[in-house]
């Protein structure tokens, strides 16, 4: 009596499923007031989110972004793998089955109650079915598991997509920026200049002192320096959407005018 029970307590122990994993608990920090405020619900962003900007110019740069990335590729792939590795491990809990077929062709020495000019053809078909019942829970562990693994690979897949598409808005941002800060300066500079030259004419004409031209001019120069900064932003951005793209650093240099173009409208506006 005690190997049978020593034994039904083993069966009983191994048909028991594997156990649940421990439910997601907040944490303290993350349930603060501040989950009550309006902009913690707000909309589901878009998938092209970028077009809420709608700029053609910057849909095209996002998606030959996302088209040259070669780590979104391999996310891509690893994601098919683990949909494929689900579809195995949900397909495993159905019923298997599996069909055989032979075809035999006897010649007539075997028969001999047969013409010896016609032999004989045998056609045998098998149907198999067989179906895991699955009592210790191994097959319904191993289809989470590949479930909860597709959804990782699927949100590696989104946090890689968007972080291509957010670099790209950004510095394609800044570039517009940038632009636009320039071409402010630069009129800045022209007027500045202008006025030099006016004080300094002034002062040959006895009108105005030396420290009104130095003040002029001090302004002046201090003005043309902001645009160093300026261009050094324009062309870090240039490089930055040039790499994105997966083009060579050279292309920086005489791609992307439409920014400006941009950038002018904007200011147009």
């Amino acid at each position: 009596m005690k190997r049978l029970t020593s034994l039904m307590a083993l069966l009983a122990g191994g048909c028991m499923t594997a156990p649940a994993p421990p439910p997601t608990i907040a944490p303290p920090a993350a349930t603060g007031p501040f989950a009550d405020l309006p902009i913690a619900s707000i909309a589901p962003v878009p998938e092209n989110w970028w077009h809420l900007y709608d700029d053609p110019v910057l849909d095209r740069l996002v998606q030959a972004s996302l088209a040259a990335n070669a780590d979104l590729r391999v996310a891509y792939a690893n994601l098919d793998g683990a949909r494929a590795a689900l579809r195995q491990a949900r397909a495993a809990r159905l019923p298997q089955t599996t069909i055989e077929s032979a075809a035999t062709v006897d010649g007539s020495a075997s028969q001999p109650s047969a013409s010896s000019n016609v032999p004989t053809t045998d056609y045998d078909l098998a149907l198999t079915a067989s179906w895991d019942a699955d009592l210790f829970g191994r097959l319904r562990s191993g289809a989470s598991a590949a479930a909860a693994d597709a959804g990782a690979q699927a949100a590696a897949l989104d946090g890689l997509r968007v972080a291509i598409a957010a670099d790209t808005v950004l510095a394609y941002v800044e570039l517009c920026g940038a632009t636009q800060a320039l071409q402010v300066v630069s009129e800045q500079v022209r007027v500045q200049e202008r006025s030099v030259a006016a004080v300094s004419s002034q002062l040959r004409a006895g009108e105005v002192s030396p420290l009104e031209v130095s003040q002029v001019t001090n302004l002046f120069e201090t003005t043309r320096a902001t645009i160093a900064p300026y261009e050094a932003l324009q062309t870090n951005a240039r490089y930055r959407l040039t790499t994105l793209q997966g083009r060579p650093p050279a292309d920086a240099r005489t791609n992307l005018r439409t920014a400006e173009q941009y950038s002018t409208t904007v200011a147009a506006g």
